[in-house]
């Protein structure tokens, strides 16, 4: 008789942070009267200790993700933090939700650089 077991399986309901707020938004450009452009988004902000992180999800691209931070508060104009604690947070809330996540780079094209990606077997 063939060895017929199940597999071992885990059931994670919580994160160990979760976002503070998330924003359903829609930007429209127009040109007079015609429209040029659309973004269609979610944003995450993450607080935490003196510490701001916001996650940006296009949703015509949702299985991506890009982050920006951490800065020292949620203004465009505070300055950067170091807190690898709370990015690595972060990043675990965001594995479990997207398959490419991605930051701000000086370095390529694009202006983003991907930091992790999940692998083949594990994508959606």
């Amino acid at each position: 008789m063939p060895d017929i077991r199940q597999p071992e399986m885990r059931y994670i309901e919580d994160d160990a942070l979760t976002p503070m707020r998330i924003e359903h938004l829609c930007e429209e450009i127009y040109a007079d009267d015609v429209l040029e452009q659309k973004y269609n988004y979610l944003v995450y902000h993450f607080e935490r200790e003196g510490a701001y992180i916001r996650a940006r999800a296009y949703l015509d691209e949702v299985d991506e993700v890009a982050i920006y931070g951490p800065y020292e508060s949620e203004l465009m104009e505070s300055a950067p933090v170091e807190d690898a604690e709370f990015f690595g947070l972060v990043l675990d809330y965001l594995k479990r939700r997207y398959v490419e996540i991605k930051t701000l780079s000086k370095d390529d094209a694009s202006g983003y650089r991907t930091i992790w990606r999940a692998p083949d077997d594990a994508q959606r």
